[in-house]
């Protein structure tokens, strides 16, 4: 992931539910390809802007794409990428 990526703290008016999810988080796809989600912000009604990155997945080079999604429950699901991918992304924080 690029190093440019800031991640901004939650404001206190997030809830602790949605501010669990803030930050950076590292992964594989399919138990095989590395993958790396930043958690940027998150808004008090469960919004987020994320850089979602991937390394080689068959015959893509690895990448990164600025997303958005929100947080449902204990669930974070992001909606499609502006590269047209939509990857399946969930990240489930039991408190």
């Amino acid at each position: 992931m690029d190093q440019s990526v800031a991640v901004t703290p939650p404001d206190k008016a997030v809830p602790t539910k949605y501010g669990v999810f803030s930050g950076l988080w590292a992964g594989r796809l399919d138990g095989m390809y590395d993958a790396k989600l930043a958690v940027q912000t998150i808004s008090s009604n469960g919004k987020v802007t994320v850089t979602y990155a991937w390394g080689t997945l068959g015959d893509n080079h690895p990448g990164e794409a600025a997303g958005v999604g929100r947080i449902v429950g204990t669930t974070l699901k992001l909606e499609r990428l502006p590269n047209g991918n939509r990857p399946i992304v969930t990240a489930v924080i039991l408190l």
